[in-house]
């Protein structure tokens, strides 16, 4: 299970990667993801911030939108400054240029494959929610 270290240098790891920059392709391929359907309304937005708070992390976006991801038992984030594809299924994609940072859970999805099970892991946009307003300031930057 990740910890909130980890958590802490994928926001880091995305931030150095695409925050303050456009998206020019986002996605949600499997059907599983709660942004299958939604995914389409980030693209074009700019990323202006990875934050993490605890286990948590926290996409905000122009326009006040947030992506709120918690990788739960078995789900990564790969970011490549290259453009490559990580492998796994891809529950989010986010890419600007040849940067792309890419949310799958691959022994979770495997799972469901297997023994026909859904699975919902979160990935979902939050907006306005108390007490997840500004995490900036409260953020632990790790090293």
């Amino acid at each position: 299970m990740p910890e909130g270290d980890t958590v802490h240098r994928i926001a880091l790891r995305i931030d150095a990667a695409l925050g303050r920059r456009r998206l020019d392709s986002v996605a949600a391929p499997s059907r599983r993801s709660p942004l299958y359907s939604r995914a389409g309304e980030l693209e074009g937005a700019t990323l202006e911030a990875a934050e993490a708070r605890g286990k948590h992390l926290l996409l905000r976006f122009d326009g006040g939108r947030v992506v709120h991801s918690h990788l739960g038992m078995s789900g990564r984030w790969f970011v490549r400054a290259d453009g490559s594809e990580p492998f796994g299924r891809p529950w989010l994609t986010l890419a600007a240029g040849a940067a792309i940072a890419h949310r799958t859970s691959i022994s979770a999805a495997a799972a469901a494959r297997e023994r026909g099970v859904r699975c919902l892991l979160g990935v979902r946009v939050i907006a306005g929610r108390p007490g997840w307003a500004d995490t900036s300031k409260n953020t632990a930057k790790a090293a």
